[in-house]
């Protein structure tokens, strides 16, 4: 049987919807306006698979029902039997489909829709146009937890020619992709690793708004091609281009609570097809990403944590925290650090010396969440607290849900309380990559949750610590599922919640994840430190050269005047060591580096919005109220500015003058002017 297709309008835009017969196979080419966004070459559609043994067969298309306001492919779901069931036996062995196999078997059905919307948008005045999709779906009796939408969008209807942004933890930021180019945001480990020989996947899809970037990006000369969703939900994503293919695939995989009526988050599929440089491009990127996750932010009504350098030191063993006092303050002292970043200062199964005092796991597997009695207590912590707020600088410390399994927390091998995050046998409790030494609480239970939140206000109470890092924040918080109930679930929103609760009682965090919720600190490929990418490792603290975990191969950035003030000028930095190849960093840095640190201090509160420049001689910012712009400029030359001039490096007000003669590595304050400038005048070097 032959297959057909037919158009549906929606506004400007035309999408072709596929069928064999009575078959839906899904959406073929899309235009928006004169623009081919898909290669139609393979159709996008969705799938899914049920917990206890079924897997979406097929679709049947019923109705094709057009509105001016919308279009809405209706489809019957058809379920059949699955092989081998999701769900496990208590020896976590698979469980195998045992019914008839003589002929096809329907083992339930459902209503599957697909809904077009026209769209629109606009960031920072860059006006998009589109549409969105989004799948409805109901049920009597085959219950859902997760949708994997197969999908691909390029410019022109072929990748090649154009260039993917996507700050993403496990890849190279930028790819332009000619015929030959491979590239992909799954978390393949890119290094020689004994214990994953045999499969080198990390994680195959990460998180939106944790670790994945939560908005799809690609241009294409001028034209600027958007994928953003409406809110945010548990989108487990992969974006990848094979070689010789035309097609950038993108796998977005909703996850949520089992149920039998379920609405996917709407994507948005936006164009603009104004004429713009790369650097234009890159700055439709920034506000793109400012716009999406403040939309975030504000859905959970939380406050953006902002980037801080920080000096750290893991001593990971024999110390105390009076070791932190004698060793990292001074240092932070002396160079102008706001921030520290320490140990586990709580109980772990390294201070209560678990499994065993010969031997015992480090200080990541958690205890109960009291400040250990052998790092010296809540008395000790409080010192240093307190010694480190009258220099103006923060301590966070580290933390996360995990309990190790010597945890008396962690005790009950059977979980009696409901506290722990459960496997696919429903019994076993979950730690990732970790499940021989700790198991993860679910914050989607509330009495976890508050054991958590609860011991992390009483701390601040008796010793002042305000700052944490939440380690693993992608993979322990924001993205498992839950199968304890036998009814699949997510922690998400608890964990965000807790967030709310903490940030509200003047608790701050970073987070090892990228995303919007926390000030990232996170590990990522070495690309992020390349001068041309340094624009995407945007509000970024980054362990570059590693993905998610350290390795004897960690990168350290070279740390001259010119880089440092390179990657401050774009909010992003690198991890402060105590220790540069062994020698104390005070003894390292200048005044000149310390004056770079202490200009991004100082410009902080008015770096709002930012401007990459086209000759890459600097970047401006505005401030929140449009009174301010702060230039950081890297190469000496002279430019015409407005309003009033002080030079922030050199402490000094600028005698106004029809052009400046402009500094390397000067940080430049331009107030009183009538309109605040976006771009510089190009000028030759005087």
């Amino acid at each position: 049987m032959a297959n057909r297709s037919r158009a549906v309008r929606l506004g400007k835009c035309a999408v072709e919807v596929l069928a064999r017969g009575t078959a839906f196979l899904g959406l073929g080419k899309v235009r928006i306006g004169r623009t081919d966004v898909r290669s139609g070459r393979l159709p996008l559609r969705p799938c899914s698979q049920t917990f206890t043994g079924l897997e979406l067969g097929g679709l049947e298309l019923l109705d094709i029902e057009e509105r001016k306001s919308s279009v809405r492919i209706k489809t019957k779901a058809i379920f059949r039997p699955l092989p081998v069931k999701l769900m496990r036996d208590h020896s976590f062995d698979p469980i195998h489909e045992t019914g008839d196999w003589d002929k096809p078997a329907v083992a339930g059905t459902g209503r599957l829709n697909i809904v077009l919307k026209p769209a629109r948008d606009s960031f920072g005045g860059v006006a998009f146009e589109g549409f969105s999709y989004h799948y409805e779906y109901e049920s009597r009796n085959v219950p859902l937890f997760y949708l994997l939408d197969l999908a691909s969008w390029e410019l022109d209807g072929d990748i090649r020619g154009a260039t993917a942004i996507s700050q993403s933890s496990c890849s190279a930021p930028t790819a332009t992709f000619a015929s030959d180019t491979r590239w992909t945001t799954e978390g393949v480990i890119h290094w020689d690793d004994a214990a994953s020989i045999a499969n080198p996947v990390m994680t195959h899809n990460l998180p939106r708004w944790a670790s994945h970037q939560a908005f799809d990006f690609q241009y294409k000369g001028g034209k600027t091609l958007l994928g953003v969703f409406e809110r945010v939900e548990l989108i487990r994503s992969i974006l990848k281009r094979e070689p010789g293919k035309p097609e950038l695939k993108c796998f977005d995989k909703h996850l949520f609570d089992e149920a039998l009526a379920v609405r996917t988050s709407a994507k948005s599929i936006l164009l603009n097809m104004e004429p713009k440089s790369d650097t234009a491009q890159r700055n439709v990127w920034t506000w793109v990403f400012d716009a999406v996750a403040d939309r975030a932010r504000a859905e959970f009504g939380l406050a953006e944590e902002p980037l801080v350098p920080r000096l750290c030191q893991n001593y990971w063993h024999d110390f105390t925290i009076d070791t932190y006092r004698r060793d990292l303050l001074p240092a932070a002292v002396a160079l102008g650090f706001k921030a520290l970043f320490v140990d586990n200062l709580n109980k772990s199964a390294m201070t209560e010396r678990c499994p065993h005092p010969d031997f015992h796991w480090n200080m990541c597997c958690g205890h109960e969440y009291e400040v250990a009695p052998r790092l010296g207590g809540p008395a000790a912590l409080k010192r240093f607290v307190a010694d480190c707020r009258e220099h103006g600088i923060r301590v966070n410390a580290w933390t996360n849900n995990d309990q190790a399994l010597s945890s008396p927390v962690n005790a009950a091998e059977r979980d009696d309380k409901g506290w722990f995050v459960r496997m696919e046998d429903t019994r076993l409790k979950y730690g990732g990559a970790y499940g021989a030494v700790f198991s993860i609480l679910d914050m989607g239970v509330e009495p976890a949750r508050r054991y958590w939140v609860d011991c992390l206000k009483k701390i601040k109470a008796e010793t002042g610590l305000d700052g944490y890092l939440y380690d693993s924040f992608y993979n322990l918080g924001f993205m498992p599922v839950n199968y304890r109930t036998g009814k699949p679930s997510t922690q998400w929103r608890g964990l965000l919640a807790a967030f709310k609760e903490l940030q509200d009682t003047g608790i701050h965090f970073l987070i090892e994840s990228f995303g919007p919720f926390g000030s990232p600190q996170h590990g990522c490929p070495a690309a992020y430190a390349e001068p041309q990418n340094l624009f995407a490792c945007y509000k970024v603290t980054g362990g570059f050269g590693y993905t998610t975990i350290p390795t004897t191969d960690l990168i350290q950035i070279e740390q001259s005047v010119g880089t440092l003030y390179r990657f401050f000028a774009h909010m992003a930095s690198p991890s402060f060591g105590l220790f540069q190849n062994g020698v104390r960093i005070d003894r390292i840095w200048t005044e000149r580096h310390k004056r770079v640190l202490a200009d991004y201090h100082e410009s902080l509160p008015h770096m709002h919005r930012r401007f990459l420049q086209e000759d890459d001689a600097g970047v401006l910012w505005h401030d929140a109220k449009g009174e301010r712009a702060t230039l950081w400029n890297f190469a000496e030359r002279e430019a015409a500015l407005p309003g009033r001039v002080r030079d922030l490096t050199a402490g000094e007000n600028l005698p106004h003058a029809p052009a400046y003669r402009l500094e390397p590595s000067h940080t430049y304050a331009i107030t009183g002017a009538a309109k605040l400038p976006t771009t510089l005048a190009r000028e030759t070097s005087p």
